[in-house]
């Protein structure tokens, strides 16, 4: 696949994206990609505590393996 059709593919996903917060996060994504110095991404107080939450879910043993999650994934696949 060239680059052109992967432009073409990733404008015409973002032209149908109406969520502002995530057209925000996708500029600063390119504009940090035109700078010449390295900028850390800077995880949302939302994103820290997705993250935490999910350390705290494998840190008691709330985990799925990949099969399971495959299976699952199939399952409710099949109900749409």
């Amino acid at each position: 696949m060239g680059k052109i059709n992967i432009k073409d593919r990733i404008i015409s996903k973002i032209s149908s994206i109406d969520d502002e917060e995530f057209l925000r996060e996708v500029e600063s994504i390119i504009l940090s990609m035109e700078s010449t110095e390295y900028k850390p991404f800077i995880l949302s107080d939302e994103m820290k505590r997705s993250v935490k939450s999910s350390m705290r879910d494998i840190q008691n043993g709330k985990v799925l393996s990949h099969e399971e999650v495959v299976k699952e994934a199939k399952s409710w696949l099949e109900k749409i």
